[in-house]
């Protein structure tokens, strides 16, 4: 690779570790004097989009790096293949840093791997029985496995996935599914059948509990984070 080059995918559902590899990789791009950062959203990237940010000259002669969050798990299409294409073949003093909150499938891992450093982020299988555990009248079990979770990963990464648990929970109840068109087929399933634990008053209070949470964890007269989930959890 040549000097000024930095071609990396992060991609896994441990999105704060995720988060802070990015940030670590955009430290280092600094300071070899890449100093302009663009960011592009995936979901409305387009090719010309990304021709411009990585091969047309900064303003001010600076090395730049470019960061794109989101593209290859939400986009489908002529315009994604066009993008994966021009991907593949990228030569010379480039930096890309792509950003993905979910596993890749091995068939598009395969298609960048000649040209990608590919890292993956991977959640531990405990936390994702916590999240299955998930029901009212079930304290015992959801405390046991909150706690065992904690032991593993960070609180702000289980945080992050009981939201989008209780997201995703919310979509099957309300619109029978018709919301998770996202997610593989097996776990459609598994969301359909947690949902019926619950009436989506319940989800719909337990989500805003959760966004309530987030807000006073960034005060400091919070409780510890840890009690606010356990708290939360004997609230179901």
């Amino acid at each position: 690779m040549a000097k000024n080059t930095m071609l990396v995918l992060l991609h896994g559902e441990n999105t704060v570790s995720s988060r802070k590899r990015l940030a670590e990789l955009v430290r280092q791009a600094e300071e070899k004097g890449l100093t302009e950062k663009i960011t592009l959203e995936g979901k409305t990237l387009t090719l010309t989009d990304l021709k411009q940010a990585l091969e047309a000259k900064s303003l001010f002669g600076e090395g730049k790096i470019v960061v794109v969050e989101n593209f290859l798990s939400l986009r489908t299409g002529k315009e994604k293949e066009q993008i994966i294409n021009y991907l593949v073949q990228l030569r010379g003093e480039v930096s890309l840093l792509l950003w993905e909150n979910k596993q890749l499938t091995q068939a598009v891992i395969a298609r960048l791997t000649p040209t990608l450093t590919i890292e993956i982020f991977k959640v531990e299988p405990l936390v994702f029985r916590f999240l299955d555990s998930l029901r009212p009248k079930n304290a015992k079990e959801m405390l046991n496995l909150l706690h065992l979770s904690l032991r593993q990963k960070e609180p702000e990464l289980i945080f992050y996935l009981l939201i989008k648990r209780f997201h995703y929970l919310i979509l099957a109840k309300d619109l029978q599914g018709d919301g998770l068109d996202s997610l593989p087929s097996w776990q459609q399933r598994k969301i359909l059948g947690q949902a019926k634990h619950f009436t989506l008053a319940e989800l719909r209070s337990g989500y805003a509990r959760l966004l309530e949470i987030d807000f006073r964890r960034k005060t400091s007269a919070a409780p510890s984070f840890q009690t606010l989930l356990d708290l939360f959890i004997i609230s179901l």
